[in-house]
């Protein structure tokens, strides 16, 4: 699917060169590659800040959708973005006592005697469609554009949890969960700079897990820096 979207980008110059599109009148296409940081939900999620830990928190994410202009007036205008947003994969490493109760998120360690430390490995990702509204302003070739709307998304978390024990002295076993929840409703919002077809975007987007489940996801929202082209 990346490779799919960054040859849409690479080839989309071409299109500018041709005869206007049947859909020219209803909507233009619109796809974007870039970068996306998860910011962990909290100290204790699958990871302890205090104990060795390794978070692999940036991605590669990508975006392809169609884009219309409802409103002109001017310099200033109102466009509709429907776009996919697959906003790449994360993955956990972490040492950790297996009790919460032996940790301590105020002093980042343990409560007297750390347990023997188990060894959580997790990865998982974030992809959904969403809807945004993007008032823009037109001045000397340049677009400045400010965007928000519904995210609905679905994620996926799977943790493995090497050497957890139910007690400081208990027996040993592996555990495996994974959460992979049904679509969820977040939000998403964003500014962009245009010239020409071609923009460079930051959005933010609110898209947590339900951390009542048994293995939440652990990110509270995303971040993302991306190139896009119209077409």
């Amino acid at each position: 699917m990346k490779k799919t979207i960054l040859a849409a980008l690479l080839a989309a110059p071409l299109f500018a060169h041709a005869q206007s599109m049947p859909w020219d009148n209803w909507f233009q296409f619109e796809a974007g590659v870039g970068a996306s940081h998860y910011t962990p939900y909290t100290d204790g999620l699958w990871y302890q800040q205090g104990l060795p830990h390794s978070l692999q928190v940036n991605a590669l994410a990508a975006e392809v959708g169609v884009v219309k202009n409802v409103w002109q007036s001017g310099n200033w205008g109102v466009d509709l973005h429907l776009d996919y947003a697959y906003l790449g994969q994360i993955n956990y490493n972490a040492m950790a006592t297996p009790s919460d109760a032996n940790y301590n998120t105020q002093t980042k360690g343990c409560n007297g005697q750390c347990w023997p430390l188990s060894n959580f490995v997790g990865s998982g990702h974030d992809q959904g469609v969403y809807l945004t509204v993007e008032p823009h302003y037109d001045w000397q070739g340049f677009r400045f554009g400010v965007e928000a709307g519904p995210y609905i998304h679905h994620l996926s978390w799977s943790e493995t949890v090497y050497g957890w024990e139910p007690s400081a002295n208990g027996p040993r076993m592996n555990l495996y969960g994974i959460h992979d929840s049904e679509w969820n409703i977040g939000a998403v919002g964003g500014v962009s700079v245009e010239k020409k077809n071609f923009s460079v975007n930051y959005q933010f987007f609110y898209n947590p897990s339900h951390h009542s489940a048994s293995v939440p996801a652990p990110w509270g929202f995303t971040q993302t820096v991306m190139l896009k082209y119209k077409f």
